[in-house]
């Protein structure tokens, strides 16, 4: 949907390095989904996708990283279980009167399908939205607003869902963490939960305020196995931690600047 300024791919910076060995993930295949109906936002339209294959211009993937020129960001592909190979979906989920991308998004899918509505199979995203210059940027002020704010996401808490801040590498956050999480067609912007007593996945997600310009949200639905609550809880937490320390580069919007066009191609 857009063009991309050149020389993007050198402005990445350096993060810090994991602690313990790490095994990469293939990626299988690489795909641009063209979205419609109410993605990020709902519109009461049914969500409708069209596959096509990614630019090659558009990404990289080398020594198990996956360098996204759409969403400015580069991070080791992430593992929630044992998987060898993913399945990764991008695509532009809101796009501003100017024809400029607003919010983009990366789906680490190990299964290579789309996402279905009451799915427990792993799963993870990666959200970048482009802070709006009308609204505030600072973090404590973002963070503050996610969820609809304080009071709802008290009504939250009070039904089970979890939320604590964090410290990132990438910089200041708020995360969220619910049991039985499920995969739908709007994940993860919406919440869907699955109806049963036992502990069947974890839900974890990290907002992080990043630079002069971004928001960064970290998804992962990790299925918990023949895991006891506590102990999956534990897991999910675990790959989660990896899935943010696996960002290897991010770039302002500010630094890249996008030219407005009709088409990814």
């Amino acid at each position: 949907m857009l063009a991309l300024a050149a020389g993007m791919a050198a402005g990445m910076a350096a993060a810090q390095e994991p602690q313990k060995p790490w095994e990469p993930v293939a990626v299988r295949v690489v795909r641009f989904e063209k979205l419609g109906g109410g993605v990020e936002r709902p519109t009461g339209e049914p969500v409708v996708r069209e596959m096509q294959p990614m630019p090659e211009r558009l990404y990289a993937v080398k020594d198990g990283v996956y360098r996204s020129a759409l969403s400015r960001i580069a991070l080791r592909v992430p593992r929630i279980g044992e998987e060898k190979l993913v399945d990764v979906r991008e695509a532009i989920a809101i796009i501003r009167a100017d024809g400029t991308p607003s919010t983009t998004q990366i789906m680490f899918d190990p299964g290579g399908t789309l996402a279905v509505s009451a799915s427990t199979d792993p799963l993870s995203a990666v959200v970048v939205t482009r802070l709006r210059d009308d609204r505030p940027k600072d973090a404590e002020r973002v963070l503050a607003g996610i969820d609809g704010g304080e009071v709802q996401r008290a009504n939250l808490s009070a039904r089970g869902v979890g939320y604590h801040r964090v410290q990132t590498q990438m910089g200041p956050g708020l995360a969220r963490v619910i049991r039985n999480r499920v995969r739908t067609l709007r994940f993860p912007y919406d919440i869907g939960l699955l109806n049963d007593s036992g502990t069947v996945t974890y839900g974890v997600t990290a907002f992080v305020v990043v630079g002069r310009d971004s928001m960064v949200e970290f998804s992962q639905l990790f299925p918990c196995g023949q895991r006891s609550d506590g102990d999956c809880r534990v897991a999910a937490l675990k790959a989660h931690e990896a899935f943010i320390n696996g960002v290897t580069g991010f770039t302002d919007y500010a630094a890249v600047g996008y030219k407005p066009a009709s088409s990814a191609h």
